[in-house]
């Protein structure tokens, strides 16, 4: 979808993003979702990490959260007391 939106093949469009980016764009998403999951386990203390998992495009709540530790080098309960203490 995002190769048709810039019109241009999907091999081109990922290799454009490699050369831009440094990773290949289904990665660049991925991280982007971390990092709005982060954002939104900071600003919305009331709601279960499972919704958030939901609401940042994930399916799967144990591949987020793997995926999340690998990223911040913590879960993400851990990771919204440890930065709401701060």
């Amino acid at each position: 979808m995002l190769a048709a939106h810039f019109l241009q093949s999907i091999s081109a469009f990922k290799q454009h993003c490699r050369e831009e980016l440094g990773i290949p764009p289904a990665e660049f998403v991925r991280l982007q979702c971390l990092e709005w999951a982060a954002e939104l386990l900071l600003h919305n203390p009331g709601t279960m990490v499972e919704e958030i998992v939901w609401q940042v495009g994930y399916r799967d709540v144990d591949n987020f959260r793997e995926h999340f530790k690998a990223h911040f080098k913590q879960t993400p309960t851990a990771w919204r007391q440890n930065c709401s203490r701060e």
